[in-house]
């Protein structure tokens, strides 16, 4: 590459970096987090999985753990199948560089370098598609980086990773098409990259890619043979990113196939999922409406609509090629509606919240297509026709807006006026800035909207510090020394995953990659577990012993617990982690449905064959008030209206120097239960 190449790549891959990661911190100084105040980016998995994973993946590389298993987790788990599903971005390895306290500041600084690093591939992609050099590159990269996509989902950080591959595998698809040499090798480690650091978001770039390559063979017109012989080497590739891929792939898929109905569920029926025309509110500023039952999140800038515009509409476009783009666009846009297609790029799943993950392709399509109409124009009659074509859109999609309309409809106005007199500017330099201050001020508009609805949930970083220094101190108080085993728990918690996050051998977890089996056979002992988490509430004297649980973290312990230190209880009664029992204990039906204390009865017997009692032993309990509840025996009872909360009152004495529990099976997930 010569200078002269060297300098233009740069001036255009620079300001695509800078640009939008310079908007995205702006929007993290207004709300003040991290590094610009006392919030966090921690929300939902970002907080409940990915930054306590995050924390137990900082340890294994610094040595401090193994790649293959951990025990901070259920009764152990397959560390490799979480780190591909959670960890494998490369971005990773850059945790090493921050203290453990420093977690929630990686985050930021992970989430802005992906921000930026996304801007760049796009303007790589579209500086190889479309030729160096147009002033408005960096725009429409920050459009690309900053869409609502990228900052409604960001808190699923792994996801931002299939942002940054898909431009680089649609530029290396280019290659292998235009026979260029190198291509092959290039889209290979490309791919493998894809497949390694996210794979679950790689099927649905994956599958894009499949869809760009027809395309793009039939907008070149590559004759039959030249078209099998791009094809095979296209297989080739992806066939060889498997391969190198498949020593994280194969453990996970084997750990996923045992999961929760990961692989093998139905197709939905064939139908529509919402009223068509709904989506075009999606198009544009203020369209952003949550993370669960959403609609696609599609919104990238008014100027990706008004490029579409112009180029749907350039005569200089052959009509054939508009004709095939606008296919893919059509497809991907009907993908959102029709309930087949969208469990198709789900990878053949029902996603639990945050729907359309998919979105994202669209998002590129739309603004490669913008860019190519964009810079085929120097007219200013045809963005004024563009952008007359944006305002009809936006007022068809007012129609079927809910909520007061007022403020959007000024917003995107404004913004509509403001392109358009900007393409009327003679002076390129008036013009070139003017455009740049439009997108930075639309985009720095939507990103705080959009921030607007998701900060209420983000984690204060003092809660976050003063929970993991509180526990990382206890269970370094108690960890046993190397070659010795126990695990430890304690009742207050922060989120699922706490045990990993903090460090220390516990049995909550919450992931996809859980094992199904070990939820349930936690379960059935009585611990509150559900689908894919477990926590340590349901714990009993005789289910703490039986899974070596010998410390407990809370200001106080059960009746026949010990106190160790402050804040600390130790269990007293604990079997080995690997123990001699009668046969009958083996052929135990495990599975035989019972209350879990009736179960633990019945192996404790077996266990201990030489008593013939009960080690659980119920206690009189005296109903003294019921509200929207009847009792239907003496330890049933049904709510009358179920629109409406119930509540029991219950007396029951105390027992001295017993421990008492509480049995609610079949209690539904939101049952509180006070205590005097």
């Amino acid at each position: 590459m010569e200078a002269g190449q060297r300098r233009g790549l740069v001036s255009d891959l620079l300001p695509a970096f800078l640009l939008p990661a310079a908007i995205f911190l702006l929007i993290l100084f207004h709300y003040h987090i991290l590094p610009f105040g006392e919030l966090t980016l921690l929300f939902s998995d970002l907080d409940s999985q990915y930054v306590e994973f995050m924390a137990e993946y900082r340890r294994v590389l610094l040595g401090q753990g193994s790649f293959s298993w951990s025990w901070n987790a259920g009764l152990g788990m397959n560390f490799t199948a979480l780190i591909a599903y959670y960890l494998a971005s490369p971005f990773n390895f850059l945790l090493v560089l921050f203290p453990e306290k420093g977690l929630p500041l990686a985050v930021s600084m992970l989430t802005l370098l992906k921000i930026g690093c996304t801007g760049a591939s796009f303007a790589w992609y579209l500086r190889k598609h479309c030729g160096p050099g147009k002033w408005f590159l960096p725009l429409f990269s920050s459009c690309y980086a900053l869409s609502a996509y990228t900052l409604g989902y960001a808190f699923n950080i792994m996801w931002l990773d299939a942002l940054i591959w898909l431009p680089l595998l649609c530029a290396g698809i280019d290659r292998l098409l235009s026979q260029k040499s190198g291509g092959m090798v290039r889209l290979t480690l490309l791919f493998a990259l894809s497949f390694i650091s996210q794979f679950y978001m790689s099927w649905m770039t994956g599958f894009f890619c499949v869809l760009y390559f027809i395309t793009q063979a039939l907008i070149r017109s590559i004759p039959f043979r030249a078209l099998l012989r791009s094809g095979l080497r296209f297989a080739v590739c992806v066939g060889t990113a498997a391969g190198l891929s498949s020593f994280l792939l194969l453990p996970t898929f084997f750990v996923l196939k045992n999961n929760m109905g990961a692989f093998g569920q139905s197709s939905p029926e064939a139908g529509g999922m919402f009223p068509f025309p709904q989506i075009l509110q999606k198009l544009f500023i203020g369209g952003f409406d949550g993370i669960k039952d959403s609609l696609p999140h599609i919104y990238c800038g008014i100027p990706a609509l008004i490029g579409a515009g112009l180029y749907f509409t350039r005569k200089q476009i052959p009509a054939r090629v508009r004709l095939i783009s606008g296919a893919l666009c059509a497809l991907l846009f009907f993908s959102f509606w029709f309930a087949p297609a969208d469990f198709f790029w789900h990878a053949l799943d029902h996603p639990s919240w945050f729907p359309y993950r998919y979105a994202f392709v669209f998002i590129f399509w739309l603004l490669s297509l913008a860019y190519e109409g964009s810079i085929r124009t120097e007219n200013s009659r045809d963005l004024l026709t563009a952008c007359l074509m944006v305002f009809s859109l936006f007022a068809l999609s007012l129609v079927y807006r809910k909520g007061d309309r007022s403020p959007v409809l000024l917003v995107n106005l404004l913004f509509i006026a403001a392109y358009a007199a900007a393409g009327f500017l003679k002076n390129r330099r008036i013009r070139t800035g003017l455009g740049a201050v439009l997108v930075s001020a639309e985009l720095l508009l939507s990103g705080t909207l959009i921030l607007s609805d998701l900060t209420g949930g983000y984690t204060p970083l003092a809660d976050y510090l003063a929970f993991h220094d509180l526990y990382r101190e206890r269970a370094a108080a108690v960890m046993p020394p190397e070659g010795e085993f126990c695990r430890m728990e304690k009742r207050e918690h922060r989120n699922y995953n706490d045990p990993i996050g903090i460090g220390f051998p516990g049995i909550s977890h919450f992931s996809s990659t859980a094992s199904a089996r070990q939820t349930e056979f936690l379960k059935r002992l009585g611990f509150n577990c559900y689908a894919t988490w477990c926590t340590y509430q349901g714990a009993t004297s005789a289910s703490d012993a039986l899974l070596r649980i010998l410390y407990e973290f809370g200001e106080s312990g059960k009746q026949d617990s010990l106190p160790a230190l402050a804040g600390i209880w130790r269990h007293p009664a604990q079997f080995p982690l690997f123990f001699f029992a009668d046969d009958a204990y083996a052929r135990y039906d495990f599975h035989a449905e019972m209350d879990a204390l009736t179960r633990q009865n019945e192996m404790l017997r077996l266990l201990d064959q030489n008593v013939s009692g009960d080690f659980f032993e119920p206690v009189p309990v005296q109903i003294t008030r019921l509200e929207n509840l009847t009792a239907d025996g003496a330890e049933t009872y049904s709510r009358i209206d179920p629109d409406r909360s119930a509540f029991a009152e219950l007396l029951i004495e105390d027992v001295p120097e017993k421990s008492l529990y509480l049995l609610l099976p079949g209690a539904s997930l939101n049952v509180t239960v006070l205590a005097e």
